[in-house]
């Protein structure tokens, strides 16, 4: 079953609302805002690198209190008292697996071109209760080294700035769309089934 932009627009916002409800039980003010705002990024590997040598205007102190805040979030959220648990995550770096509690390697990484949309970007679903995501629309990847798989790579080829970690937190349509309407369907199932 294929769901309507707004439909899926409704999914999307109350599992945000959840999540935010979750993050202010479970969470400090501080870290509750980080969750909001940049959760996760402090978990990948693309961002271990400023463990050692932290960005102008920020101190290694703060890097490392921001992991361990992204690590309590992703462990608020991992550990949640709650039947199915989907958390999406970029490939983690040691520091962080070493930081959630009760870690348990990805279900599954997924790419954006197995759902229909040009790009590369491997991301991480923690799932408990869920089955891993089944593919809606694979799609060729263009050559290494060519215009196409260029653009294919814009967000590991963005520039650095400010707002260079929105680019790279996208979550992109067509695994929302999965998201939405496989587990959706399947809890559904499940609870009927119950």
């Amino acid at each position: 079953m294929r769901r309507s932009a707004n439909e899926m627009v409704t999914v999307i916002a109350h599992s945000f609302a959840s999540f935010k409800s979750l993050a202010k039980h479970s969470l400090s003010p501080t870290q509750t805002e980080m969750a909001t705002e940049r959760a996760g990024n402090c978990l990948c590997n693309s961002g271990v690198r400023w463990l050692s040598k932290p960005p102008k205007g920020r101190s290694l102190d703060e890097m490392w209190t921001e992991l361990d805040q992204g690590a309590a979030l992703f462990s608020a959220c991992w550990n949640a008292p709650i039947a199915r648990v989907a958390v999406e995550n970029p490939v983690m770096h040691r520091h962080a697996k070493e930081r959630i509690e009760n870690y348990q390697p990805a279900a599954q990484h997924v790419q954006p071109w197995w759902f229909g949309e040009t790009a590369f970007k491997a991301t991480g679903l923690y799932l408990r209760g869920l089955p891993p995501l089944i593919p809606t629309d694979k799609l060729t990847p263009p050559g290494k080294g060519t215009e196409e798989h260029k653009k294919w790579s814009a967000i590991h080829r963005a520039t650095p700035g400010p707002d260079r970690w929105k680019l790279r937190s996208k979550t992109f349509p067509g695994i929302a769309a999965a998201m939405a309407d496989q587990w959706g369907g399947w809890a559904t199932k499940q609870e009927a089934a119950a």
